[in-house]
């Protein structure tokens, strides 16, 4: 468990897709930290009207999911569509659309956490290489990895198809730069329990260090 210290400890967890970056975070939580969840606020900026409706004028009206007079979004069509494109075109637009609200919102709750004197914080976000105003704001990254073949196989038993999970995994952040802004690696090929005690070992090594 956490103790609380002279203030607030933001870390950053992230890694490519079927590393294991959520049950890390998990982990972290059990320790006591407030997660700060960048997909959770990510489907309340794409289901947000303004940024619903530039969705559909770009994808199509098959983008949403019409409930009475509420749209929402159809989250299978929009990423078949956006990560359907090998070039990679469409995912930066999609990022582009999304970005900005998105960083502000996560940027506004990391505030409040502070703000609050929350002892421990802990941001689950795979982009957090491409957010330099978020990483600003970041004490300690974390970068959660595992072998592409395993990540392969978790990506599939969520549900995708092979070739979804390569196209998936293609398209993400190339390793190189999620180990640029690591303060630490966690190899993940596995064992929850090997999980736990590498954040433990995560934990104490932060308790250590000297407070600010």
């Amino acid at each position: 468990m956490w103790r609380a210290r002279r203030r607030t400890i933001v870390i950053g967890v992230t890694g490519p897709i079927g590393a294991g970056k959520t049950r890390a975070v998990g982990l972290f939580r059990r320790a006591g930290a407030v997660v700060v969840d960048a997909d959770l606020i990510g489907k309340g900026v794409t289901g947000s009207p303004s940024v619903l409706k530039t969705l559909t004028r770009w994808i199509g009206p098959q983008a949403q999911i019409t409930r009475g007079t509420r749209g929402t979004l159809n989250t299978r069509v929009v990423a078949d569509f956006v990560f359907g494109d090998s070039s990679g075109r469409r995912l930066a637009r999609f990022n582009r659309l999304v970005r900005p609200t998105l960083v502000r919102q996560i940027l506004v709750d990391i505030s409040k956490a502070r703000k609050s004197s929350i002892p421990l914080v802990a941001l689950d976000a795979a982009l957090l290489p491409d957010w330099p105003s978020v990483l600003r704001q970041i004490d300690f990254v974390v970068v959660v990895t595992a072998p592409r073949a395993i990540r392969q196989r978790r990506i599939i038993a969520r549900g995708l198809t092979p070739a979804e999970g390569r196209r998936r995994i293609e398209s993400e952040i190339p390793l190189y730069r999620y180990r640029r802004i690591a303060n630490l690696i966690l190899r993940n090929p596995g064992s929850i329990a090997n999980l736990g005690t590498a954040v433990r070992a995560c934990l104490l090594r932060l308790q250590s260090a000297p407070d600010a």
